[in-house]
């Protein structure tokens, strides 16, 4: 296996830095301190932060060079990466947009058709970033300009991206601090649609309903650029999606928007039979729609305990468990509903004792009467968030619990 050493030898011209162990922890505890709707979008902004850090301490050790300043706050980075990739350094009036990927073989910049159309967010040079967090190495395999990019990049409408291969990318960094000192210039943008508000308000209750990990094709993609360039309908949208349920009201009995107490045992445990009861809170239940059935998805919340030895509270472990269940309430396929339209997987994730997350995934099939999935006991710091996330066909649907 080649060291970094190796590395740049083999690629002089190209920056290589070190990742360090502390630098991965810091960004996992930041993350875990944000709210996202799924995993996805987590290991997206967990990328983003190590990607953004290392190569803003890189650039401070140069006295030559501004002191890079993040473009937006922590929080309002986090409503970008609940829905793309990249971020924004400025070295005083020098937009750098840094785009991360962990692709094993990168040969290629693509960049997010939002980076480069929408005129806030267009930037001067667009950097590729590798990441190769197991050996602890980042790589800028090269640089481009807005014009570059967005003149003679590839368009690919499917996944709404401007891609360059490596060989049209300036390898060299030097080149371009040298450009930014002798060249002034700004991208040129072409103008957004333009929304009015009852426009927006339509689009958002959907977007927000949908659990998909990439909203972002979900509507053509002038209304998308238009509405996500906004910064209030961005947070109201993001803020929709990123929905906590409290556990400790349910305890309490307090039923969140959207739930529903099942508390007939009767009715319970005709619903789904695998049912047994469980030592906690009442039963809730979601009802989600699918292609052509709604199903119900059943949480039960056992032996939710905090470590009374804890000393400080904020970091106190919580031990629970979670069971779910799945029944069919319609379905244009079976009148019966006594089996499940589609298989469906429900994935349990949560940080581990050092912040990296983890997922327990069960399978449930079609040709199987309703289930319940009975997941081990977790053991988590107070305060983080675990993510139920349940994927059939085309759908999902994700919700964050924060204990």
């Amino acid at each position: 296996m080649l060291i970094l050493d190796d590395m740049v030898t083999l690629y002089p011209e190209q920056l290589w830095l070190e990742i360090s162990p502390e630098s991965c922890q810091t960004a996992r505890q930041t993350v875990n301190a944000q709210a996202y709707s799924n995993p996805v979008a987590v290991e997206r902004a967990y990328h983003n932060i190590i990607c953004q850090t290392v190569f803003a301490n890189w650039l401070r050790e140069d006295p030559d060079l501004p002191l890079p300043v993040s473009w937006l706050s922590p929080q309002e980075q986090s409503a970008i990466w609940e829905f793309v990739n990249g971020s924004i350094l400025l070295l005083n009036t020098t937009r750098l947009t840094l785009v991360p990927s962990d692709t094993a073989n990168l040969d290629e910049l693509s960049v997010e058709q939002e980076w480069v159309d929408i005129p806030d967010w267009a930037s001067h040079y667009y950097l590729a970033v590798q990441l190769n967090l197991q050996d602890g190495w980042l790589r800028v395999s090269g640089y481009t300009t807005h014009n570059k990019l967005k003149q003679q990049g590839i368009y690919d409408a499917m996944d709404r991206t401007y891609t360059l291969d490596q060989s049209e990318l300036v390898e060299d960094l030097n080149i371009l601090w040298v450009a930014r000192e002798t060249s002034c210039w700004f991208p040129m943008v072409a103008p957004l649609s333009v929304l009015s508000s009852t426009q927006t308000d339509a689009l958002i209750l959907p977007l927000s309903q949908s659990r998909s990990t990439s909203p972002r094709l979900n509507l053509p993609p002038e209304q998308w650029i238009a509405l996500i360039a906004n910064p209030a309908w961005r947070k109201n949208l993001y803020h929709h999606r990123t929905a906590t349920t409290h556990l400790g009201q349910w305890f309490q009995n307090l039923i969140e928007p959207g739930w529903q107490a099942i508390r007939d045992f009767a009715v319970l445990q005709s619903q789904f039979p695998t049912y047994a009861l469980a030592r906690g809170m009442t039963p809730q239940e979601k009802r989600i729609d699918g292609e052509g059935y709604q199903l119900a998805v059943m949480v039960i919340c056992e032996d939710f305990e905090s470590n009374p030895h804890a000393v400080d509270t904020a970091q106190s472990l919580v031990e629970v468990g979670f069971i779910v269940g799945v029944r069919v309430v319609q379905s244009n396929f079976d009148r019966s509903h006594a089996h499940l339209p589609i298989d469906v997987n429900v994935e349990l994730a949560f940080p581990d004792e050092v912040g990296q997350m983890e997922t327990i995934t069960e399978h449930l099939t079609s040709d199987t009467p309703n289930l319940t999935v009975w997941f081990p006991k977790l053991i988590v710091q107070s305060q983080e968030s675990v993510t139920l996330m349940l994927i059939a066909g085309s759908w999902q649907f994700v919700q964050n619990f924060t204990l």
